[in-house]
């Protein structure tokens, strides 16, 4: 029976060996995908991040560009009532006079139709630079 016996035992001490050499595998195939998953969450992480950041830097693009003229560089319509009502809800707070000054250009579109509009863009660029010159910097 000594044969069986140590032949059983040698089974025994095989099959250990082997259960505690998977054993080993998987504990080190889950660290690896541990690593793995953290580096790609941290990667990802990352990766929105810049994301957002372009998303807002673009976004305060797109909000200025509809908010200016790209021409003159200058408040547009849709800025001036958007800024004009606010404007008007401090004045009628505070009890303080408002003015607004409008400006014409006579005769603008004869000006575009004679001469183009290229001459008309540096008319445009010659009136909003002077007026720009003459304002105060709270006023622009």
């Amino acid at each position: 029976m000594l044969p069986i016996d140590e032949f059983f035992e040698s089974l025994d001490k095989n099959i250990s060996n082997n259960i505690l050499t998977v054993n080993n595998q998987i504990t080190a195939l889950f660290n690896e995908i541990f690593i793995a998953l953290f580096v790609i969450t941290f990667v990802f992480i990352g990766y929105l991040f810049m994301l957002v950041k372009a998303f807002n830097q673009h976004l305060r693009i797109v909000e200025k560009l509809s908010r200016t003229d790209p021409l003159t560089n200058i408040r547009n319509r849709r800025s001036f009532f958007e800024l004009a009502e606010q404007i008007l809800i401090i004045a009628k707070r505070t009890k303080q006079p408002l003015s607004l000054l409008m400006i014409d250009i006579d005769l603008f579109k004869e000006i575009n139709d004679t001469y183009g509009h290229i001459i008309g863009d540096e008319i445009l660029l010659s009136l909003v630079n002077s007026i720009k010159q003459n304002i105060r910097k709270s006023d622009a």
